[in-house]
């Protein structure tokens, strides 16, 4: 009768280890447990090789070396741009946006300020939108009393909206770095509630 030894086992038992018997335990776990996870992987490679296969046979074209390239997720306010781009309908809000996006923050700001002063289009959701985008562009500016006061803004306006708690996020942070903490402690505390009173 021969007794099956791990090439590690076998190892310590020549070189003189003199491994004990919980040792030894342990060793025989480990090969074992190392044992099952090469009979795991070569399981998950027959299955992949089956799908490869599976999705060959089928028809299915599937392009190699290509990897996924993160893009921005465009909300539902954004989505009609193109729409109003082919049809010449850009606004100051789409134009501002796009400087913004292009990393040309100085620019954005000034073009999100024309859009603000020339009363937004009469669209009052792009308007407040642009009021939280000025605020953004010069809190990244570090700005910060501008982007106190555009943010609050924003905020007194959409208290609920789509970018209120970005809004809160940095406004708060926005007046840390002015220096009032005071100001920052009551927003944390009771949230847009400082700001609309209600």
């Amino acid at each position: 009768m021969f007794l099956r030894i791990s090439g590690l086992s076998l190892a310590l038992l020549l070189s003189g280890c003199g491994a004990n018997n919980a040792q030894m335990a342990q060793l025989q776990s480990n090969s074992d447990m190392l044992r099952a996870l090469s009979n795991r992987v070569a399981q998950l490679e027959a299955q992949q090789q089956a799908l490869g296969e599976q999705v060959a046979s089928s028809g299915i074209r599937v392009p190699t070396g290509i990897t996924a390239i993160p893009s921005q997720r465009r909300s539902g306010v954004y989505d009609d741009q193109p729409i109003r781009e082919a049809a010449g309908q850009v606004d100051g809000f789409d134009q501002a946006l796009s400087v913004y996006r292009a990393g040309d923050l100085a620019n954005a700001a000034t073009l999100f300020e024309q859009y603000i002063n020339q009363g937004g289009s009469g669209d009052s959701s792009r308007l407040n939108l642009a009021r939280y985008w000025l605020g953004d562009a010069y809190y990244n500016q570090r700005q910060f009393d501008l982007a106190n006061r555009y943010l609050g803004q924003y905020l007194r306006e959409a208290p609920n909206g789509e970018k209120s708690a970005a809004a809160l996020e940095k406004l708060i942070s926005s007046l840390r770095a002015a220096g009032r903490d005071q100001d920052a402690n009551l927003l944390t505390q009771y949230g847009v509630q400082a700001i609309t009173g209600n």
